[in-house]
């Protein structure tokens, strides 16, 4: 059966709140066992709205859905036994408990939201504009791209919507829809199975704060695909924040544009001891990416372990860009394991070639780097020439950690990797000003302020082979690889000899 909402009162004229209307209209199409509830040309103002077992909303093209500023348009809801989000983090202060959304469903089977109609969170109503001084901010945090930065603060945090929020959902289907202008996640799934998403685009202000794309939180079974998203935050995220497991994901064939990540699968939302406590110990397995093209990004993955278990991950065939001062990849671990990770067929013009850093021995195994071209841009950054960024006061990783990394691939701490076919070419360079980098006082100052650096830099790592790498030092630096406390490195048809590698005395077991 088709529920038209137009013919349960909806104005749609911009003016009228239409969300009660649409409200009725999923109510009966869930009275009658389901049914497709179709919302038709025109422009609605929209509080939040329910979506309720086997319903499944059409927004038609031509559809154009505002997010109504009101606070009284977004009325509370219950959520499912055991949902963690009146503790969790995502909006803080006394509003949790309305699952603050536009559609929101809880404890829901076989729901969708179809069509080529738009959803606009109208976030420049629920953030606060705070603009750098462009002149004094520190280049290290890219002055440039904090102008005009729109922020969740000031007296309306607490107040934040999300476009749609699913809890403890099966069977979840999103097709078609355009969301834009959102002040929070667009799209928030927890605890929820059976996700398929496809032919979405988002377009939210790329400097706006939280405004990420897709979010997963304990979620499995996820398919992604044909999706174009352009984002203030995480592109698609992945976590397990609802102390149960993510895995199952299947990605492919999406383009993006991020202020932060592309993709940032973790265990935990964030790393402060409050948010450790309340996630506990997480578990992310099996996801496969595919095809996918970056426009703009700070890194295009960032796998990042705390406390947690991440293993089974392949990112394949992937291109672009990543020139907001970042890198390629990031791969880390704090009293965690990360396992079986490949990255292969990689395309990319970037600002660094990738990081693996852990905190202690047997956190990071099994790591392959397969046939990787990346064309580095050298851009002063903090910690491009020198050592890795240095962990928190509690220490672990800065959530800003994708914003720091070296220009040349550098890995700490891990064992069994494979660096196989990989091309490092230097590019176009703006580090004239290296030399007055000042970070933080509580940082230690970068290795050197002289622009040179290798293509690899290893230390502690068992079992690194190097096959068939074409690279070079930059800027005169004596050695291309660099080897500090590495145990069983192999080195095979690499386009530089021994006197391209830099062996500390300790390292024992370095074959050519």
């Amino acid at each position: 059966m088709i529920f038209n909402v137009r013919d349960y009162g909806c104005r749609a004229d911009g003016v009228s709140v239409d969300s009660p209307a649409i409200q009725a209209a999923i109510d009966d199409c869930a009275k009658a066992g389901g049914g497709r509830v179709l919302i038709p040309a025109g422009n609605y103002l929209v509080g939040k709205m329910v979506l309720k077992d086997h319903v499944t909303v059409e927004i038609a093209e031509g559809a154009y859905l505002t997010a109504s500023l009101n606070r009284e348009d977004y009325p509370a809801s219950p959520g499912f036994a055991g949902s963690l989000y009146n503790q969790g983090v995502i909006i803080p202060g006394d509003d949790r408990s309305k699952r603050v959304a536009l559609f929101y469903a809880g404890s829901a089977k076989n729901i969708a939201i179809i069509g080529r109609g738009t959803i606009d969170g109208n976030d420049k109503g629920f953030l606060v504009k705070n603009a750098y001084p462009t002149a004094d901010a520190p280049r290290s945090i890219s002055r440039d791209q904090n102008r005009d930065r729109y922020w969740a603060s000031g007296p309306d945090f607490k107040f934040r919507i999300m476009t749609l929020f699913f809890e403890d959902c099966e069977d979840v289907v999103i097709d078609g829809i355009n969301l834009r202008s959102n002040s929070c996640y667009s799209v928030q799934m927890r605890s929820s199975t059976q996700i398929r998403i496809s032919n979405v685009t988002i377009r939210n202000y790329v400097l706006s704060d939280n405004a990420d794309g897709l979010h997963f939180s304990s979620c499995t079974d996820v398919r992604i695909t044909n999706c174009d998203l352009e984002c203030g935050d995480d592109c698609i995220a992945i976590d397990t924040n609802d102390m149960r497991p993510a895995r199952h994901y299947v990605i492919q064939n999406c383009t993006f544009v991020s202020r932060n990540n592309c993709f940032r699968i973790f265990t935990n939302l964030a790393p402060e001891d409050e948010k450790r406590r309340l996630v506990g110990y997480g578990y992310v397995s099996d996801i496969a990416i595919s095809n996918c093209v970056v426009k703009d990004a700070s890194s295009f993955v960032y796998i990042n372990a705390d406390c947690g278990d991440i293993r089974r991950v392949s990112v394949t065939n992937a291109c672009g860009k990543i020139i907001r001062q970042g890198t390629t990849f990031l791969i880390t671990a704090h009293n965690a394991k990360v396992r079986q990770v490949t990255f292969s067929n990689w395309n990319f013009s970037s600002r660094g070639v990738g990081y693996i850093y852990a905190n202690r021995p047997n956190s990071i195994c099994g790591v392959k780097l397969l046939d990787l071209d990346i064309e580095v841009n050298p851009s002063t950054q903090l910690y491009g020439n020198g050592v890795y960024m240095p962990a928190a006061p509690n220490g672990r990783p800065s959530y800003w950690f994708s914003h720091y990394m070296p220009y040349f691939l550098q890995m700490v701490e891990a064992e069994d990797v494979l660096v196989r076919d990989l091309r490092v070419r230097w590019g176009e360079t703006d580090i004239h000003d290296i030399a007055e980098m000042e970070g933080p006082s509580s940082w230690p100052a970068p290795l050197s302020k002289e622009p040179h650096w290798p293509a690899i830099w290893a230390e502690r790592i068992r079992n690194l082979t190097l096959d068939s790498v074409d690279a070079d030092a930059f800027g005169g630096h004596p050695c291309t690889v660099r080897l500090d406390f590495v145990k069983g490195a192999k080195l095979h048809g690499c386009s530089f000899g021994a006197e391209a590698v830099s062996a500390d005395e300790n390292c024992a077991d370095v074959r050519l």
